[in-house]
């Protein structure tokens, strides 16, 4: 089974590379606020990786409290004495207000101002590994979907763009507009979206940047009856595996290494409370792709072939067989059996039974449910032919699969640090 990263890491690798004299050597007691946001996976990576630092340093005392990105700072980040300060928002006359007043502060966001020592995302990267990842799914016409006045969002097209124009491919930008002082209103956006997914020249891959437009975009697209991935695939930014999974077709995500930022945040903020002079920015590079089903698959170029794969996987475990398939696209199924060989070098019986075994596995490892209850809803006539499936396709039946993913997953779940 995919291995997935995930926030809940062990101490990170460059723990041990610093030492502990540094962490040991530090003199009172510091008092360190965090002004980052609980509400959100990116800024819970971040407290993860303070958290770990501050676990092996045990004069830190830390103070935070709930919040979102966008909430106003609270008050006592003016009035709370402390000695040092990791930050994370987005309006930059508030974070320069705060920088000057002298306190040590690392800035954790993705537009910090260009004064703040700040340890952040390498968007560039991040961009980058998108485009590889959905030229290597054979799309041959790429779009990046971005917010305007994001910083972040800019430099990651930037790096989308100019590494497909490095293998011959033009990027289609999509920019969604932003009102300064608020995040986007999905309310008031979404007939762009609707409008652009509706007349963008498929197949084309997207890189969303961030999950949440993702989320919209998968979301629009089913609305409008475009197949996700074979007409469109798209990926997003973050892995928060909340959103990832609540779309349909589940998310590709880039994941990003939050959690040493984090530590590292930590780290740079320890010296600067020791009177170490630290200045500029220090980029963390992503830990790679997580794909899911919005990009697991193949560039599919034939209409018929793209409509009738969106179709199995809308009702695959509905019971459905070939001639269901057929009807729906009104050709031949000998035509429809030619044309699925060429593109996707499968046919439409296997693809119906890939997308119930997938829907078998994942109700195994998510749900306590009897194997008969799973084989009706997932569109089998009789359990033991799902059993007997399920084995051939994953090497061992269902109950054995079920019980050796949990104590695989309880294992990996004990931190022997």
């Amino acid at each position: 089974m995919e291995q997935r990263p995930t926030t809940a890491l062990r101490l990170p690798s460059h723990v041990s590379d610093r030492g502990d004299e540094s962490i040991a050597s530090a003199g009172s007691r510091f008092n360190v606020a965090l002004a980052v946001e609980t509400s959100k996976s990116f800024g819970r990576g971040l407290l993860v990786g303070i958290g770990r630092y501050a676990q092996v340093n045990d004069r830190w005392s830390l103070l935070v409290e709930d919040r979102g990105l966008d909430d106003e700072f609270p008050d006592w980040i003016r009035r709370e004495t402390c000695d040092g300060l990791i930050l994370r928002g987005r309006d930059r006359f508030i974070m320069r207000d705060v920088l000057a007043r002298g306190i040590p502060t690392v800035c954790v966001g993705e537009d910090d101002p260009d004064e703040a020592t700040a340890v952040e995302n390498d968007d560039g990267q991040t961009g980058r590994l998108g485009a590889e990842h959905l030229l290597e799914k054979g799309f041959r016409r790429l779009a990046f979907a971005g917010i305007d006045n994001y910083g972040w969002s800019i430099t990651r097209k930037g790096s989308f763009a100019r590494f497909a124009a490095r293998n011959g491919i033009e990027c289609e930008e999509f920019v969604l507009p932003r009102r300064p002082d608020a995040p986007p209103d999905w309310g008031e956006i979404r007939p762009l979206i609707r409008e652009w997914l509706s007349n963008v020249r498929k197949p084309v891959g997207v890189m969303a940047c961030y999950d949440v437009l993702g989320q919209q975009l998968t979301r629009e697209c089913r609305d409008l009856g475009i197949g996700v991935p074979d007409e469109i695939a798209i990926l997003g930014v973050d892995n928060d595996e909340t959103i990832c999974e609540l779309c349909d077709p589940p998310l590709t995500s880039v994941a990003l290494d939050t959690v040493k930022i984090g530590f590292e945040a930590a780290a740079t903020l320890d010296a600067m409370m020791r009177g170490e002079s630290r200045q500029g920015k220090t980029s963390v590079r992503p830990l790679g792709v997580v794909e899911r089903g919005s990009t697991d698959g193949t560039a599919v170029t034939d209409q018929d072939v793209a409509n009738a794969m969106g179709y199995i996987r809308r009702f695959a475990t509905r019971g459905i067989d070939v001639s269901d398939v057929v009807k729906h696209v009104c050709v031949s199924r000998r035509t429809l059996e030619r044309r699925f060989k060429e593109q996707i070098g499968s046919s439409p019986s296997r693809e119906i039974a890939r997308h119930k075994l997938e829907r078998v596995r994942l109700m195994l490892v998510e749900t306590d449910r009897k194997l008969d209850v799973i084989a009706r809803e997932c569109g089998y006539q009789y359990t033991a032919h799902m059993i007997a499936s399920f084995k051939a396709a994953m090497g061992s039946p269902p109950g054995e699969y079920r019980q050796n993913f949990r104590e695989q997953t309880a294992a990996s779940s004990v931190d022997p640090a």
